[in-house]
């Protein structure tokens, strides 16, 4: 198999295979290869104390993307929604090797405490990642 290259699926082992230049890449690097890898700058926000009808100003949560793989993130939110607005269109694409960011911000619809978490799931795996949000509406 001298000069073979490619990502082959092996009939016999049930797995797929990498070979380079003659050689068999180990399967614990193809998975890593082929894994996303997703982390957020900013792991949590407090936009402080608003007035209610009105809005904060806009924070980016920095999307880090080390792996291999251009990964597609469909933003949510979870909580006090109506109080937080994603304004991010979705999907975020995040590039390999590069980052992205996601824009909030926080427009209280009533007074008191709000809390949310803005959840971002993996096209790929349905893996998720979340970051708490906090804002007083007064």
């Amino acid at each position: 198999m001298a000069g073979l290259r490619g990502l082959f699926f092996d009939l016999r082992s049930e797995r797929f295979v990498l070979f380079r230049g003659g050689g068999v890449i180990p399967e614990e690097t193809i998975e890593k290869i082929f894994t996303h890898n997703i982390s957020f700058f900013n792991t949590s926000h407090y936009f402080g104390e608003v007035a209610v009808g009105s809005n904060s100003s806009v924070v980016e949560f920095v999307v880090i993307n080390t792996s291999l793989l251009t990964a597609r993130i469909f933003p949510a939110l979870r909580g006090d929604t109506r109080d937080f607005e994603i304004l991010t269109e979705s999907p975020v694409i995040v590039p390999f090797n590069q980052t992205s960011s996601i824009k909030i911000r926080f427009c209280p619809t009533k007074t008191g405490k709000r809390e949310a978490w803005l959840q971002a799931q993996l096209y790929c795996c349905g893996e998720e990642r979340e970051i708490y949000l906090g804002g007083v509406g007064i």
